[in-house]
């Protein structure tokens, strides 16, 4: 696959194996990128950040080879710590110290060495953190004492300063509120270099112009952009529907056929018998004849049987390929009965971020969004809405009937398994009946008894839903913290369809607009 533009990554054969396993991660991988707007997506746990970073040539494949004809540049899921401030991540701090030293008359060759080229440093630099949306002020500071959006802002413009002209991003968007995310799409669009995002956020996926997909049936490519990305989805998975349709069609007929030679088996040996018995043929010729109709019934019987196992395999691989892109639906449980209001908040003042007062109301299904800038104390005000966090001041009471699920689903025991979990969140049903539910979940066998701390993030998020909506009763009022941040599309589009779906009361926290507007019908509160 070589393109006509020269590539200015080139992976060819990557390969990745963990030391002790006998299985890859992901084998035969092959990608050249230019100056475009990629993506790579995929579900959670199947090898996208070891891909990425294989190509930033972070870590090295198991086989195959990486090249670079650019400055690449390389941003981790999480943030590393840093033990510097900001100018010395921007590669400023020289420069500055050469500067002032030269400005009091007692610079040095040295220093006009490092001023060479860069006397301009200051309006450059500003022109840089304007860029970021940041005040100069910030160059002093100390990295570790910013908030996770700064951060993230300062070390893509540290990559831009160090003329980067390829980018590998892994999830840029994790610790970026609304406006953060807004101004990062706006900023890829505007960065002349190639850029390959590892992301689930759709909004920052309208950016792209190729998506690239790693899943169980390898790596495939999509040009268009996300749009069209969607669209092969879906033909890909009508197309393997139709197998899965067309191989139990031929599984079925397998089975007909063979109950029908068995049938006619039985029928023939009874009449020979029948036929030996009134016989008056010598015994040595009916006993060849019998020979030959027994060695006839085999021959079928073993076609008929090879037959039947070919299909069978046929029809579990069309069902497998189906499990790995076939998206999952839940049937939401009726909310608990309770009586209005649900929440209620009475001049409340947090007791971090935002001093002004909070009054609300939260009847019977109700909905409501909470948005703001990181810091504004949106989680704050869920802790002070369950009485895990006291406020300055005001009143509030919520009713009995509530859940509370954050990005790390810390209501579930990571110690017990989820058919521990699901029985202790939402008693009420037969052992049975609790891993039947979690088997359409596709939680199956041992799965269903691993610690959930052992699970992906994707599994974790199954168990969570089957916890608050797939039991005897839903609760009435559900309190939402950033649920979608770190899910996979799949599993994004598993809550949103669930939190559409479910008829009572929400308090939803959130930074991605689309994701509130697809669960519907919310009203907004901005800190």
């Amino acid at each position: 696959m070589l393109n006509d533009v020269q590539s200015l990554i080139e992976a060819r054969q990557i390969a990745y194996q963990f030391p002790g396993e006998t299985t890859s991660l992901f084998s035969g991988i092959d990608i050249f990128l230019n100056t475009e707007k990629y993506a790579l997506v995929g579900r959670n746990g199947i090898g996208k950040s070891w891909l990425a970073s294989i190509l930033a040539q972070q870590i090295r494949p198991t086989e195959g080879s990486v090249k670079h004809f650019c400055r690449v540049g390389y941003l981790s899921q999480g943030l590393t710590p840093f033990s510097g401030n900001v100018a010395d991540m921007l590669g400023l701090t020289k420069i500055m110290s050469a500067n002032e030293r030269v400005l009091a008359g007692v610079g040095d060759e040295a220093d006009f060495d490092a001023m060479e080229g860069n006397w301009d440093w200051q309006f450059q630099t500003e022109s840089l953190l304007a860029e970021g949306e940041l005040n100069p002020g910030v160059l002093n500071q100390p990295v570790n004492s910013l908030s996770g959006g700064e951060q993230t802002r300062i070390r893509l413009l540290a990559l831009k300063r160090q003329s980067a002209g390829f980018m590998i991003l892994d999830e840029p968007n994790n610790h970026l509120d609304r406006q953060g995310r807004f101004w990062l799409g706006q900023w890829l669009s505007a960065f002349d270099g190639g850029v390959l995002l590892v992301t689930h956020d759709t909004q920052l996926l309208q950016h792209v112009s190729v998506v690239y997909e790693l899943s169980g049936l390898g790596l495939s490519r999509s040009i268009g952009g996300w749009k069209t990305w969607l669209e092969s989805k879906e033909q890909l998975r009508l197309g393997i529907q139709r197998e899965v349709d067309q191989t139990q069609k031929s599984l079925k007929q397998a089975l007909r056929d063979k109950q029908k030679d068995h049938e006619k088996s039985s029928k023939r040996q009874s009449q020979g018998k029948q036929r030996r018995k009134n016989a008056n043929q010598a015994k040595i010729l009916l006993d060849h004849a019998l020979g030959r109709s027994e060695a006839t019934l085999s021959r079928i019987a073993k076609q008929n049987e090879e037959r039947l196992q070919h299909s069978s395999s046929l029809a579990t691989e069309a069902r497998t390929k189906l499990e790995i892109i076939d998206p999952l639906s839940i049937a939401v449980a009726t909310p608990q009965t309770a009586t209005s209001p649900l929440l209620y908040l009475q001049d409340v003042i947090l007791p971090f971020g935002s001093g002004t007062p909070i009054s609300l109301t939260i009847n019977n299904g109700d909905r409501l969004a909470i948005t703001g800038k990181n810091g504004s104390g949106k989680s704050t005000l869920l802790k002070v809405m369950t009485g895990s966090r006291v406020p300055k001041q005001g009143i509030c009471r919520i009713t009995p009937s509530h859940s509370l699920m954050d990005q790390h689903f810390s209501f579930l025991d990571k110690n017990q398994s989820a058919l521990h979990n699901f029985q202790l969140q939402s008693p009420g049903w037969t052992k049975d009946r609790y891993r039947t539910q979690l088997a359409q979940l596709r939680i199956r066998g041992e799965e269903a008894l691993k610690p959930v701390g052992y699970l992906s993030g994707g599994e974790q998020l199954k168990v969570a839903l089957a916890c608050l909506f797939c039991g005897p009763y839903a609760p009435a009022l559900l309190l939402l913290d950033e649920p979608d941040n770190h899910l996979d599309i799949e599993s994004r589009e598993l809550l949103q369809k669930a939190l559409h779906d479910y008829t009572g009361a929400m308090v939803l926290i959130s930074h991605d607009d689309k994701f509130i507007e697809n669960i519907g019908n919310m009203q907004e509160l901005i800190l």
